[in-house]
């Protein structure tokens, strides 16, 4: 029977098991699907990411750095301007990362909402919190996103879950990618003990984009059609 190993010999006759490439593709396929990302990998990728302006050279540049670093375990950060291409890029980073690591993607918005939801629960907040906790490489989406554009003002509830989040990380020493509409100056000034532990474990794999005109190319086609 076909148990997804095979046996292989060196040229001093020594036998040792290694994964077939049917298990190692099939152990791929399962940490997608695990990961929350499925829906948009193949079209958030590295060789479609758009370099024509310098904050995007360094977005795809500082990308490249973090994948090949990651079994030193970094964090990474991309923040700033709306639609400048940070949910991209670290998609596309978490694609590469899932042909050998396990990833979950953390939509602020929603999954905080979901265990800020829990308070009263305890039991099923630890059990659902220690999923993002555990897994090798979080991934968390537009950190401390709000309805009010342009005002941070993130409620108590708000940092404890990005505490507890990015602290129990920082304490296993395990890897975040981290993208946010905010400058991580703007988040230390939120709550500088939480945010603190991003600017250290940034070091080397940090990349902000200015929010200037121009700078969303999610309307792009509408400036076209202006111009």
């Amino acid at each position: 029977m076909d148990d997804g190993f095979t046996w292989h010999e060196d040229d001093a006759g020594n036998r040792a098991v290694r994964k077939c490439t049917c298990r190692v593709a099939a152990e791929s396929v399962n940490r997608i699907g695990y990961s929350g990302l499925s829906h948009v990998l193949d079209y958030w990728t590295l060789d479609n990411f758009a370099t024509g302006n310098e904050w995007q050279t360094r977005m795809k540049e500082t990308a490249l750095k973090y994948i090949k670093a990651i079994e030193k375990k970094p964090w990474l950060f991309v923040g700033g301007a709306v639609g400048s291409g940070k949910s991209h890029i670290c998609t596309a980073i978490c694609g590469e990362l899932l042909k050998m690591h396990s990833v979950r993607y953390f939509q602020w918005q929603t999954d905080a909402r979901r265990l800020k939801g829990l308070a009263n629960d305890p039991e099923s907040y630890d059990e659902i919190l220690n999923r993002y906790l555990n897994v090798e490489v979080l991934y968390i989406d537009d950190l401390l996103k709000t309805k009010n554009t342009g005002v941070l003002n993130p409620t108590d509830a708000d940092v404890k879950v990005a505490f507890e989040l990015l602290n129990g990380r920082y304490a296993a020493n395990k890897p975040v990618i981290i993208t946010s509409e905010w400058l991580l100056s703007e988040l230390m000034d939120a709550d500088e003990g939480t945010f603190s532990r991003v600017y250290e474990k940034t070091r080397g794999f940090r990349v902000e984009v200015k929010r200037e005109k121009g700078r969303n190319y999610r309307m792009a086609d509408d400036r076209e059609a202006r111009g």
